[in-house]
């Protein structure tokens, strides 16, 4: 299990590593999706991505009581991860 969260962690560093070195090289009117594109991030990456953007909503929405079963949770990170997957390959 601490192989695991480490092996997320160091995704998530990369991620975000690579995340920052495309915005730095793309010009300030370029858009997230761009950034992605120019990033080139693997499926491991987009999951990370996925998962980080639907955690953040969840925890918001459960914030003003709105309560997300797990179940609901994971089938709303493979919609957003397949989202970003098709947008990015459409972007390109």
């Amino acid at each position: 299990m601490e192989s695991e969260e480490r092996s997320v962690g160091e995704i998530k560093a990369n991620l975000l590593e690579k995340i920052k070195l495309a915005k730095a090289k793309l010009s300030p009117d370029k858009n997230m999706l761009d950034v992605y594109v120019e990033a080139e991030l693997s499926d491991d990456e987009l999951w990370v991505l996925a998962h980080s953007k639907v955690n953040n909503d969840r925890t918001n929405m459960e914030w003003e009581g709105f309560y997300i079963s797990d179940i609901k949770a994971h089938e709303n990170v493979k919609r957003r991860f397949e989202s970003l997957q098709q947008r990015i390959n459409d972007h390109k």
